[in-house]
């Protein structure tokens, strides 16, 4: 069903083209480099691999690009992105007029569908790229083949990790500096006006009862629902779930997006089951059906948690909630709102 890998952070979903688990597959396995892992109850079946002593190396190797400001002179003028969140960052620093190609599942700003794309994860057109004749191509740390490969033709590259909230909030500031004066003003603004609505978030919530919560990615094509991926030891959606006052009811999992059954799922015992299905509307759809079609989907979801764990407290109380934004899986500037979405779910504001 789900095979290991995924540009985890749902490249996301070639929306409306790609099935969610198959776009699922790419951003995962690019993000966090995870293990999908099948157990009878929350059991690993697969030996964990940490990423902690990698991931740390990778930082500080990618810190490296993160220099000063540069001069005007040295600023580049034709930036190509190769995934949605660093598009996302280029855009909100106001670089829009500088990105000249993107990677093929982006699709927010609106702006970058008319840009041409470079290819996606498993399939790089590098021929593509270098028509473009970029002076800069931004990449995540993980990419390390592709970024040599691209080096090789002459052409600078800048890594960024995006695998923690952390990591995102740091990116605008080694974006915004690789890229001169304007884009690092804007960067520090993006970054404070982030950590205050953080911080609101972590202030309204500090008194507010721990609630377990359990992050599902959903498979709408589904029908059957044997078992549910969860989202584990992954440090964006761990992190998140800390920051909007919850407890990740899996957090002693290892293995970062494990597959459990249903009786896994009352050993986790969470109190709100939370699944991830993003997918955009269709250009000839109305908001109106849209709107529709999301009421219905989430009811579907609901029904399909009644089936696979009726005695979970969390299904007996009417505690399962689904997301359709895409901003739940793009790990880039509109984090925030994934966030705040789960403050609100954990903790009703009404």
């Amino acid at each position: 069903m789900f095979q290991p890998s995924s540009e985890s952070f749902s490249l996301l979903l070639l929306f409306m083209r790609i099935p969610f688990l198959s776009f699922l597959r790419l951003f995962f396995t690019w993000i966090v480099l995870s293990a999908f892992v099948l157990c009878g109850g929350c059991r690993r079946t697969a030996d964990d691999v940490s990423q902690n002593a990698q991931n740390n190396a990778e930082q500080r190797e990618s810190n490296k690009d993160a220099a000063a400001i540069v001069s005007p002179e040295n600023e580049p003028q034709r930036i190509i992105s190769t995934v949605p969140s660093v598009t996302e960052v280029l855009f909100a620093l106001g670089l829009g007029n500088r990105v000249v190609g993107v990677s093929r599942f982006c699709r927010y700003p609106k702006e970058v569908e008319k840009l041409p794309d470079v290819g996606g994860l498993f399939d790089p057109n590098d021929e593509a790229l270098l028509e473009l004749r970029p002076d800069l191509v931004i990449l995540l740390s993980e990419n390390v083949e592709r970024e040599e490969r691209i080096k090789s033709f002459g052409v600078s590259c800048l890594k960024v990790d995006h695998r923690s909230i952390e990591g995102i909030i740091d990116s605008f500031a080694r974006i915004g500096n690789r890229c001169g004066a304007e884009s690092a003003k804007y960067a520090v603004e993006w970054r404070r006006n982030i950590r205050e609505r953080l911080d609101a978030i972590v202030q309204r919530t500090a008194a507010l009862p721990k609630r377990s919560a359990l992050i599902t990615l959903y498979d709408e094509s589904d029908t059957t629902m044997q078992s549910a991926i969860i989202a584990a030891s992954n440090p964006f959606f761990h992190r998140a779930i800390e920051l909007a006052g919850g407890v990740n009811a899996a957090k002693n999992i290892k293995v970062a997006f494990p597959t459990v059954s249903g009786e896994g799922i009352l050993e986790l015992n969470p109190d709100i089951v939370i699944g991830i299905a993003s997918r955009e509307p269709v250009a000839s759809q109305s908001a109106a059906l849209w709107e529709r079609e999301k009421v219905s989907k989430s009811e579907a979801f609901v029904r399909d948690w009644e089936r696979f764990a009726p005695f979970s407290p969390a299904v007996k109380n009417h505690r399962v909630v689904l997301i359709r934004e895409d901003y739940a899986v793009i790990p880039g500037p509109r984090f925030i709102l994934f966030v705040e979405q789960l403050a609100e779910i954990l903790h009703p504001s009404k």
